[in-house]
């Protein structure tokens, strides 16, 4: 004589409507929340915008009265055009030299003779006088803070007075390695608590 046991399926128990309509209105009052919370934040957004669209408008206003300012300085005094331009370039330049050497000095960098993966590299550009010269005047930067991988690759192992042709948004550069900096080591950096500066001027920001 065998016996055998018997299986019993599960069985689920459905909700009842009165529960699937409680569940979704809970939902519901979720979802009005986060929606709220989202034009909240989106009205924040839109306050803390409107200073920073004012102050854009005066800076661009000042600009443009600083720009009128220096043509009707430059036709009253008859000065040559193309060494305003000269002496403007200069200048940028010589500031730009001061503010990299104190980086260098507060970030314990030094000098060295080829372009690794740790390095800073400062470089200037050219482009074809088709482009109206939308080269680079002076830039310096980590390698690894260089948004484009093929330029990366193209400037590590280079050398300062090493030219690099190189393609940049469209735009044909011809990249100058004016000098390589190295950071110290890790150790080293806990005593320092500044920033990387990057310091970049656009030879498009320069007008006779």
């Amino acid at each position: 004589m065998s016996s055998g046991a018997g299986k019993r399926g599960v069985q689920q128990v459905k909700p009842s409507k009165g529960k699937i309509v409680q569940d979704l209105d809970k939902r519901v009052q979720s979802l009005e929340m986060s929606l709220q919370v989202s034009q909240m934040l989106v009205r924040q957004l839109m306050e803390n915008m409107q200073p920073m669209k004012t102050d854009l408008n005066e800076l661009a206003l000042r600009q443009r009265d600083l720009q009128y300012r220096a043509l009707a300085f430059q036709e009253l005094t008859s000065l040559d055009s193309a060494k305003v331009q000269e002496l403007s370039v200069n200048l940028q330049i010589k500031d730009f030299d001061e503010t990299s050497d104190k980086e260098d000095a507060e970030l314990k960098y030094t000098s060295v003779d080829v372009v690794s993966e740790d390095s800073a590299v400062i470089f200037t550009s050219t482009t074809p006088k088709e482009e109206s010269d939308k080269g680079i005047l002076r830039s310096k930067m980590l390698l690894s803070d260089i948004q484009f991988p093929d330029l990366r690759d193209a400037l590590l192992g280079a050398k300062p007075g090493e030219f690099i042709d190189h393609v940049i948004n469209g735009v044909s550069h011809k990249i100058e390695i004016i000098g390589v900096r190295k950071a110290p080591a890790p150790d080293l950096l806990k005593e320092v608590n500044i920033d990387t500066v990057k310091t970049e001027v656009t030879s498009e920001n320069v007008e006779a």
